[in-house]
């Protein structure tokens, strides 16, 4: 737990590359895996251009997004990722931060995006529940995870909240994060 060992698994399973192991008592472990090398594109034309994401704009303004995680490098990359594609993001680890910063901005977020486990022993699910007691119960949401364990899996499907498992492919996101933007309903659970 705490290493993203099914982070790591999954990764390598997608890339056809096992996870090695090599574990000293009393010294600790090192992972691994092994990646075959790539040659860079001779030219341009072998650069896939990137593929341009749907962007709903409501009242002229993009769409708001609501992004936590307490991985100050995922935060940093999906802030990147979410200005590539046009998105205006409100991300922290903090969820009482972000409510603080949304009510100085004086905007609704359109869409929630939250790993599950967060700082202090705080779950995703109860991100997003005072996010939408503080901006609305119509809030589409997702919780994010790489925990595999099955408290874990039990909790969110106890939840009724849609998961994505990391690691996540920006395709993927990108596709979803579209769908919850242009009327995506959430069934309510029963």
């Amino acid at each position: 737990m705490g290493l993203g060992l099914a982070i790591v698994q999954r990764l390598a399973r997608l890339l056809g590359s096992p996870v090695g192991v090599h574990s000293a008592v009393g010294k600790g472990s090192c992972f691994s895996i092994r990646l075959a090398r790539c040659e860079l594109p001779t030219s341009q034309e072998e650069i896939a251009p990137p593929r341009e994401v749907a962007v709903v704009a409501r009242n002229g303004l993009p769409p708001l997004v609501v992004f936590i995680d307490d991985d100050e490098t995922i935060l940093e990359a999906m802030t990147l990722v979410f200005d590539q594609w046009g998105i205006d993001l409100a991300a922290g680890f903090d969820v009482n931060q972000i409510k603080a910063d949304l009510e100085e901005l004086g905007r609704k977020p359109d869409a929630i995006l939250t790993d599950y486990r967060l700082r202090d022993g705080r779950t995703g699910v109860e991100a997003i529940a005072e996010l939408r007691a503080a901006f609305g119960p119509d809030i589409p949401a997702v919780l994010l995870t790489g925990d595999t364990a099955p408290a874990t899996i039990q909790a969110i499907s106890n939840s009724g909240l849609p998961v994505l498992h990391k690691p996540l492919q920006p395709a993927r996101l990108r596709a979803y994060l579209n769908h919850m933007l242009t009327g995506y309903q959430e069934p309510v659970p029963d």
